[in-house]
């Protein structure tokens, strides 16, 4: 998990300069989609909020596969999920999530 962590915040740098709750968060382009997953991201204490951003980040992603704005997003949200985590196998496929997510980033782009 922590070269996961590694790789993510390597490829995502705004996330590491991060300071409150939307810094570092990339602009939503009047994308509906990205505007409710932000919104998920900043109730990301709450659980169940958490894994409805995780949910949500699927659905997006699989509507459009090769959208990097989607999959950050999908990626952040499980990070952060999988951080949190206490079954360690839950925690390792999230994990695994993360870097296949951070993967197919990095070929769309």
């Amino acid at each position: 998990m922590r070269w996961t962590c590694f790789f993510f915040l390597l490829a995502c740098p705004a996330v590491m300069a991060a300071d409150g709750p939307d810094a570092g968060a990339p602009p939503t382009s009047g994308d509906p989609v990205l505007a409710t997953l932000d919104a998920l991201w900043r109730d990301r204490g709450d659980p169940a909020k958490a894994e409805e951003g995780i949910r949500q980040g699927q659905a997006a992603v699989a509507a459009k596969p090769d959208d990097v704005d989607r999959m950050y997003r999908l990626a952040r949200a499980t990070l952060w999920v999988g951080d949190g985590e206490e079954n360690n196998d839950r925690k390792q496929k999230l994990g695994r999530e993360v870097w296949d997510l951070g993967d197919r980033m990095a070929k769309a782009r």
